[in-house]
């Protein structure tokens, strides 16, 4: 029902605003906001809306300026702009400056308006529904390369799921924004040297072995819809260099700004991927890693290696990660060469296929494919997968 939307009618008229109401409240959930700013507290207090339309000439702050400012704390909300101003530019402003799906002339007739929420509350449907599919593409996504991370070497999982962590810790002692893609790109940055396979540790390989593995690791993520920027971090995360003056990033966030956000999630991966190595060189001696790095890269920013180092003093030593294999289902086209089965999977006529305990390959899990159809009494097989023992404590 339409009532079940949110919508949110602005105009520095009172009497416009009142005729809205008298029409159109008893289909809709109007609320009114006199003016832009009295519309930009109703989002804080009142949000999120499905729909928000708004006039276009109001004094102290316009249509357009509102819209900019609106976007920035609403961007799932769907647009539309009333205006008596037939002016041509006006409108070609309204749509391109503030991303408009509908553009009305004043007096609109409440029939035309009462289509255009409608229009609006469908196209909202849509968004909606493409932002649910996309979250959880993205979701599985991540989650499928984590797991081939684990399964690839298992080494590395552990040292990547230690940098993830310690970012986390970083960014919440400097205060920083809760930012998805520095989280993301801190879950993903050693995919490259999972695939890469260069042999011997992470603590043997040089500078430039890190940085090709950065390369390939960020050509893998750009497949990946909406994480190009993760891809950006992950690429740059060898780079040294000046740091912005501020690390505020709550600014950035809401301005699009991403060159200097993705410069400082990538210097924080730099040196939380840096610690973990000389961890490994120095036989996990944190006091020895820290004492290495300040000596061997003087360009760390020192913001950020003295919270690391009094982050890395105050933890737990008993928090240290380790890999746990935990049994799980998982449909058959979701398994992989490698993984180990921890039930017998048998057909429908009783037919032993695989006993527990039993790797599998490629050719197996072809095997499997073909009889799943018909054939096999389950779906799903179960196999050991790698988790953090870490997150099961936090969970």
């Amino acid at each position: 029902m339409s009532s079940e939307y949110k919508v949110l009618m602005v105009d520095d008229e009172p009497n416009i605003l009142s005729g809205y109401k008298r029409s159109l409240g008893r289909k809709y959930d109007l609320v009114l906001a006199t003016g832009g700013q009295e519309g930009l507290t109703a989002i804080k207090e009142q949000g999120p809306f499905a729909v928000i339309i708004t006039d276009m000439r109001m004094p102290g702050m316009d249509g357009l300026a509102f819209l900019r400012a609106a976007q920035a704390k609403n961007k799932r909300s769907v647009y539309a702009m009333l205006t008596g101003n037939a002016d041509q530019q006006t409108a070609i402003n309204a749509i391109n400056e503030g991303r408009i799906f509908r553009f009305l002339n004043k007096p609109c007739p409440g029939e035309q308006l009462d289509q255009t929420i409608q229009a609006c509350i469908h196209q909202f449907d849509l968004m909606q529904i493409e932002h649910r599919m996309l979250r959880d593409t993205v979701a599985g996504s991540i989650k499928l390369l984590t797991q081939t991370v684990s399964l690839s070497d298992p080494r590395i999982a552990l040292v990547n799921e230690a940098v993830r962590l310690d970012t986390m810790r970083i960014a919440q002692t400097l205060q920083l924004p809760n930012d998805w893609r520095l989280s993301i790109a801190a879950s993903l940055c050693l995919i490259g040297s999972a695939i890469a396979d260069s042999g011997g540790s992470l603590g043997s390989l040089p500078n430039d072995a890190l940085k090709r593995h950065a390369q390939i690791g960020a050509n893998l993520i750009r497949n990946i819809p909406k994480l190009s920027e993760v891809a950006q971090i992950i690429e740059r995360q060898r780079e040294t260099g000046p740091m912005p003056d501020s690390l505020d990033m709550s600014d950035l966030l809401s301005q699009g700004c991403s060159s200097p956000r993705i410069t400082i999630c990538s210097r924080i991966l730099r040196i939380t991927v840096d610690f973990r190595i000389a961890c490994i060189s120095c036989e996990n001696d944190k006091s020895a890693a820290f004492n290495r790095m300040r000596t061997d890269n003087p360009e760390y920013d020192t913001r950020l290696l003295d919270a690391y180092e009094l982050i890395v003093q105050e933890q737990d030593p008993e928090s240290e990660l380790h890999i746990v294999y935990e049994p799980q289902l998982l449909p058959i086209p979701r398994l992989e060469p490698g993984m180990n089965v921890t039930e017998d999977v048998v057909t429908k006529d009783g037919k032993m296929l695989l006993v527990k305990g039993s790797t599998l390959t490629a050719v197996v899990i072809e095997r499997l494919k073909e009889l799943n159809i018909t054939k096999l009494c389950t779906k799903e097989v179960s196999v050991l997968l790698p988790t953090m023992e870490q997150d099961r404590k936090a969970a």
